[in-house]
């Protein structure tokens, strides 16, 4: 399904993610795991099936994602690391949302 263009749906949920990680790397926003993410609200309850993030990068819960280094760090305390490693997952949803886009 990485060969598929996204649903009108699926790209909503995915351009909510995107705005959500611009705002956390703007400052202004805060990362609340799978309660504030757009993708998740859709998607986690069915085992991320028909997620854009897991159609990605084949596989569930954001792992092999920039996400899994990110929490990993981030203890409520957001820094220049856990800044980097966020602007790293904005890059990289943006990354999965040009992906998509190529293919329509």
């Amino acid at each position: 399904m990485k060969n598929k263009p996204l649903s009108k749906r699926q790209m909503k949920a995915l351009d909510g993610s995107i705005k959500k990680w611009e705002k956390i790397v703007g400052g202004t926003g805060v990362d609340e795991g799978a309660i504030n993410c757009p993708c998740c609200q859709k998607y986690f309850a069915n085992y991320c099936n028909f997620c854009p993030i897991a159609i990605y990068v084949d596989n569930t819960e954001c792992y092999e994602t920039p996400y899994e280094a990110y929490v990993s760090v981030f203890n409520d305390v957001f820094n220049e690391k856990s800044k980097r490693l966020a602007q790293a997952e904005l890059g990289f949803l943006r990354e999965v949302k040009a992906h998509f886009e190529r293919l329509t």
